[in-house]
């Protein structure tokens, strides 16, 4: 019979004393500093403060830690050393935060959705994450995230497999995505590798994009002589460069040189560039290089 004076978190038997009355959330954070389940509205709505209790979504600010005693509570600082889950490895590959304060309860929330069904489909991820709010505004993103992340964890629990190290298991998930968003008639073909998983120069660039003027800005020797800043011309630079291709359909793409973290400025880019160019906006698509 379970303990009636214990709750076990992330497979650490706990002692909980019932007085004072106090949540679950206030245990974790408070009392044993476990503070990836966040202190949001505290209604129980946002989703931030989710955890699993017996394997299921639980709002922690809305339940007692007495409604938790000898059942197991996973928080999300014990779903696996490093973050290495395939459900937060997704979640960081698709760029599926921005202020990330809700991320934690959304990962649990697709933890529980994953461990009931295993390739969820769109709607099922809506359903079931319905309850974490995201005020950043990454819902695509997060959908996204968790169709990645039900085909890593196909793949590394796969009878006979041999799970790889992160970075491996990104590639060989960006390459079965290059399969189906390769296929023909494909409006987004996709490198070999992730870019930002090689150096520059083994970039497969024009392997993915069509024939088509290149138009190249150079940080380093941009910018009138005199001036301040870090590039050899007196220009300021990114120290990564940006550089325009025009295709012969009219597709326009932007490479920047900086990198996305979920604040979804790609679209705010790509309408900059089809407004200055004068292309339809669905013509131009900005990326990170």
């Amino acid at each position: 019979m379970a303990d009636a004076s214990v709750i076990t978190v992330d497979g650490v038997v706990r002692p909980v004393s019932p007085e004072p009355p106090r949540s679950l959330l206030s245990i974790l954070c408070d009392e044993l500093g476990l503070t990836g389940a966040k202190l949001g509205c505290g209604e129980g709505e946002c989703g931030a403060c989710t955890v699993l209790v017996d394997g299921q979504p639980v709002k922690s600010c809305h339940v007692y830690a007495t409604e938790a005693i000898g059942r197991s509570v996973t928080t999300i600082e014990g779903l696996a050393p490093g973050g290495a889950h395939p459900v937060q490895r997704a979640f960081v590959e698709e760029g599926a935060f921005q202020c990330g304060y809700r991320t934690p309860g959304l990962v649990m929330s697709a933890v529980a959705l994953l461990g009931r069904v295993a390739d969820p489909d769109d709607a099922e991820i809506t359903d079931a994450l319905s309850g974490n709010l995201c005020r950043c505004g990454t819902y695509p993103r997060i959908r996204r995230a968790v169709h990645r992340a039900a085909r890593l964890t196909a793949r590394e629990g796969a009878p006979g497999g041999t799970p790889g190290t992160a970075a491996e298991a990104q590639a060989a998930d960006w390459t079965d995505g290059r399969a189906a968003d390769s296929a023909p008639g494909s409006e987004h073909p996709r490198p070999q590798r992730p870019w930002d998983l090689v150096e520059p120069e083994e970039r497969d660039w024009f392997a993915v994009l069509p024939d088509g003027l290149v138009v190249a800005w150079d940080p380093r020797t941009a910018g009138p002589a005199g001036a301040g800043g870090h590039g050899a011309g007196g220009g300021w630079g990114t120290g990564g460069g940006a550089w325009l291709h025009a295709a012969a359909d009219g597709r326009v793409t932007a490479f920047t040189g900086k990198v996305n973290l979920g604040q979804d400025n790609r679209t705010a880019l790509s309408l900059l560039v089809a407004d200055e160019l004068r292309v339809p906006r669905s013509a131009s698509a900005t990326t990170g290089a």
